[in-house]
């Protein structure tokens, strides 16, 4: 893009809108359709897909609720030649949507039918100290929920126990005392 005879790629941005503004009137603006990269956070990844598959499988990011969360990345998607990307990375932006305000299910339907048109991926790096929370985090959930399914488990032999005791007793009483009423 340009300002008069200027590429804005060499001038800052108040350098090119001081000289918008001192342009003569009216102002033409042309803008090119994906030319330059957007500028990214130093904790984020900005990549345009189009085409191809991503490569990637996803999941809520049920802990901390910003987006979809690479839990895999596959050899043969784009995921895996951009640079930078890593499982327990999050989809945190489609086309400057937020996914966490989507949801999960609106940001896979874009995804999903994204065809022809290209789209906007940022993601947000996690960094090392957040994806071994996670893991503890996750291991914690684990335990407890094979903890709580332990605990049925034992409800349940418990049950089946104090049956079996009452069947125990019942015809213990039965059969010892079966005699003496006939007597």
């Amino acid at each position: 893009m340009q300002v008069g005879a200027v590429l804005t790629s060499d001038i800052s941005y108040e350098e090119a809108l001081q000289r918008v503004l001192d342009a003569p009137r009216p102002v033409v603006l042309r803008f090119q359709v994906g030319s330059r990269q957007p500028q990214a956070g130093p904790d984020q990844v900005v990549m345009a897909w189009s085409e191809g598959s991503l490569g990637v499988e996803w999941a809520r990011d049920a802990l901390f609720l910003r987006g979809l969360e690479i839990q895999r990345i596959h050899s043969h998607g784009l995921v895996a030649q951009q640079p930078g990307l890593r499982v327990g990375d999050v989809l945190v932006q489609i086309n400057h949507l937020d996914t966490a305000d989507l949801g999960p299910d609106d940001a896979m339907k874009l995804l999903m039918q994204h065809h022809p048109s290209s789209l906007q991926l940022t993601f947000h790096q996690t960094p090392a100290w957040l994806r071994h929370t996670k893991t503890v985090a996750r291991a914690i959930v684990h335990v407890s929920s094979l903890l709580q399914d332990a605990w049925v488990v034992y409800e349940v032999w418990r049950a089946i126990a104090a049956f079996a005791l009452f069947c125990a007793i019942y015809w213990t009483d039965e059969i010892l005392f079966f005699p003496i009423r006939f007597l």
